[in-house]
C-alpha cells in the first residue's frame, strides 16, 4: 500500500485547488490511478514546489541554529573571561592590600 500526498479538493472542471499544507491527505495507489495525467502532473509540480520550499526552510532553520550556537559559545566565552578577570582583579586587590599592610608595618616599626 503506497501512500502519496495529493490535493484534497476538486472543482467542477476537474482542476485541483491548492490546499493548505496541514489539510493535505494521502491517497492509495488505486486512487492515484483514477487521476488524469494533467492532475498527476499538477500533483507532481505541487509536490516538487513543496519539497523545494521545505528544503529552503530546513536551510534557513539550520543557519539560525548555527547562529544561536555561535552566540551561546560567545556568551560562554564572555562569561568565562569575566570570571577570569574577576580572579585577576581579586588577586590585584589582595596584592594592593598586602602592600599597604607591609607599608603600615614598616612605618610602625620605624616610628619611635
Amino acid at each position: 500500500r503506497s501512500m502519496f500526498p495529493i490535493r484534497h479538493s476538486c472543482d467542477g472542471a476537474g482542476s485541483w485547488t491548492k490546499p493548505e499544507l496541514l489539510r493535505k491527505f494521502c491517497m492509495k495507489e488505486k486512487e492515484l490511478k483514477k487521476l488524469s495525467r494533467l492532475q498527476l502532473v499538477d500533483l507532481l509540480i505541487e509536490s516538487t514546489e513543496e519539497n523545494e520550499r521545505l528544503k529552503t526552510l530546513v536551510q534557513e532553520l539550520s543557519d539560525e541554529l548555527e547562529n544561536r550556537r555561535i552566540e551561546c559559545r560567545k556568551a560562554g566565552n564572555i562569561a568565562q573571561a569575566a570570571l577570569q578577570l574577576n580572579g585577576v582583579f581579586e588577586a590585584a586587590q589582595q596584592a594592593a592590600e598586602d602592600y599597604l599592610n607591609e607599608i603600615r608595618q614598616q612605618t610602625e616599626r620605624a616610628a619611635p
